[in-house]
């Protein structure tokens, strides 16, 4: 019977008081309001969004049909939302996590090129004053629960 004791040959000091998981949520509570605040027309100063040019805002309320989409005409409101399909918002996503940062934003080009030429019009996307506020609660929140400093140890089995 073999018996083999665990040597630890690496040890690292964290000081970040984050995981990858608390940075995941952080970044998740960051993009859902956001997502309501886009919702909700306003721009990310949260002001109301500029008004759509007339000819277009007629166009949404009429309806037409969208590329690749198929033969169902898409119905909007008069104004500047990112809803009239959906996949805009739905593509956008925690894409990274770690103790250090967390990175959100669309998953597809399409969804990037639409967000990258509206916010030449109105700049909706990015973090507004109350999205700041929403995850700086969170931060908070981390903060009280979890200590500052750990100590991870890893180790490599050795046979004795």
């Amino acid at each position: 019977m073999a018996m083999f004791q665990a040597k630890i040959t690496h040890s690292t000091l964290t000081f970040s008081p984050f995981t990858s998981e608390s940075m995941m949520t952080i970044g998740q509570v960051a993009l859902d309001h956001m997502k309501q605040r886009i919702q909700s027309v306003s721009n990310n100063e949260d002001n109301q969004a500029r008004p759509l040019k007339e000819t277009y805002a007629q166009e949404k309320l009429k309806g037409r049909r969208v590329a690749m989409s198929g033969p169902r005409i898409y119905r909007g409101l008069p104004v500047r939302d990112w809803t009239l399909r959906g996949w805009t918002l739905q593509s956008c996503k925690v894409k990274v996590a770690s103790e250090e940062r967390v990175v959100i934003g669309p998953t597809t080009q399409q969804a990037s090129m639409i967000i990258l030429t509206r916010n030449k019009l109105d700049k909706m996307w990015g973090l507004s004053p109350s999205d700041k506020q929403a995850m700086y609660a969170v931060i908070r929140e981390i903060l009280v629960r979890v200590k500052s400093v750990r100590v991870i140890k890893s180790g490599f089995a050795k046979t004795a």
